[in-house]
């Protein structure tokens, strides 16, 4: 193997290793705002279950009606301009192949209360 193969292949090896870094920083965070919202669910009452699932917001719904039995799906986003997941047609692609009833629900942590 030449010098130049063997330094691509550490190249590529450190940004494989790089966006795994990011995807568990990425996981993590997703774990401490399920977390959070569970607490603030429960704590209004309402029976709340979850877990971080797919990078994929519509294959996490898919994988997660295999283990929760919902009676409908809430989808929370950002406002339009903010939401990656407004941009990539979730909400539509979700309504479209799931037959439960979808709620879409848009908060906006960076508005003011009120």
């Amino acid at each position: 193997m030449s010098a130049a193969t063997q330094a691509t292949l550490e190249a590529i090896d450190g940004v494989g290793e790089a966006m795994r870094s990011v995807g568990r920083k990425a996981r993590a965070a997703a774990g401490d705002r399920l977390a959070a919202s569970l607490v603030a669910m429960r704590a209004v009452g309402l029976d709340a279950t979850g877990e971080v699932g797919d990078g994929d917001p519509v294959r996490a719904i898919e994988d997660a009606l295999r283990t929760f039995r919902p009676d409908e799906l809430v989808v929370s986003t950002h406002p339009p301009g903010r939401s990656n997941w407004l941009e990539r047609g979730v909400v539509e692609r979700a309504r479209e192949r799931f037959e439960l009833p979808l709620t879409h629900v848009v908060v906006d942590l960076e508005s003011p209360p009120g």
